[in-house]
């Protein structure tokens, strides 16, 4: 099984973050994530992750929507 994760669609239709030339498509390993918006009734979120690890790679999302975690 395997997902192809590239930058293609960042800015337009999805949220990216990741320096600029870290592109997942190419030889690149470098921490890269995305998310976008699949359905707009349903909130429903596709989530990608992308980098070099020996273990797993994870990501936290808080159990409210409208919360804002400060930083």
């Amino acid at each position: 099984f395997q997902i192809s994760i590239t930058r293609d669609g960042c800015g337009l239709t999805k949220l990216c973050v990741g320096r600029d030339d870290c592109d997942p498509a190419g030889n690149v390993l470098c921490p890269f994530a995305s998310s976008r918006l699949v359905n707009n009734s349903t909130l429903d979120l596709a989530v990608e992750l992308f980098g070099n690890a020996s273990g797993y790679i994870a990501l936290v999302l808080p159990p409210v929507v409208n919360q804002v975690i400060p930083l």
